[in-house]
């Protein structure tokens, strides 16, 4: 009979347990939030989001940029710099400056607490009727600005403004291509169909 008291609690915690995990795993939902323009972002039109390595959040918007710290917006665009408002790409280099890529294929960069254009945006603008737009780019730990120029090649812009035509793409209809570096320095090209 003691035998059997001792099965039954046991069964009885065993039912317990079961019924609270289950509780447990119904309640862990993903958290998720809806910003919109009522709560500081300068569209509802975004592109792309980032996190730095100082954990703010940066938004890309068809009339600027925005950083959030998890309290508030603060918005980016003409005044502080910016002289195209859509603002498709970013990317953070090594020096933690934000790289930011406009639709019309100029390029801004946050250093610090100000953004100033890149100096040498007139590389991408002498063959800016080659390509639709920037797909993607990087910065190399040399300062070196690699892009990916929708339908016509792969540039790279070295720090102290050389251009080159790295690579001229084999144009497919619906093709992107990536650009991204290994840990050895080497360029990796990547299509997508």
């Amino acid at each position: 009979m003691h035998g059997c008291t001792i099965g039954i609690r046991l069964l009885i915690c065993l039912a317990l347990l079961l019924h609270a995990s289950t509780q447990l795993a119904q309640s862990l939902e993903p958290l998720h939030f809806n910003y919109t323009t009522d709560d500081g972002l300068p569209s509802s039109e975004t592109y792309e989001i980032i996190q730095d390595r100082q954990g703010y959040i940066w938004i890309s918007t068809d009339n600027g940029v925005c950083r959030y710290d998890g309290h508030q917006f603060e918005h980016f665009g003409v005044a502080q710099g910016l002289t195209d408002r859509t603002i498709l790409f970013m990317h953070e280099d090594h020096r933690g400056w934000i790289w930011m890529n406009s639709m019309n294929g100029n390029f801004f960069i946050h250093k610090g607490d100000t953004i100033v254009p890149f100096a040498y945006n007139q590389c991408i603008q002498d063959v800016r009727n080659k390509f639709d737009f920037v797909h993607d780019f990087f910065v190399d730990k040399q300062g070196t600005l690699h892009l990916s120029l929708y339908g016509f090649a792969i540039m790279s812009i070295t720090a102290d403004g050389q251009c080159d035509i790295a690579w001229q793409l084999e144009v497919k209809e619906h093709s992107l291509y990536g650009v991204y570096a290994h840990d050895d320095g080497h360029l990796q090209l990547s299509q997508t169909l």
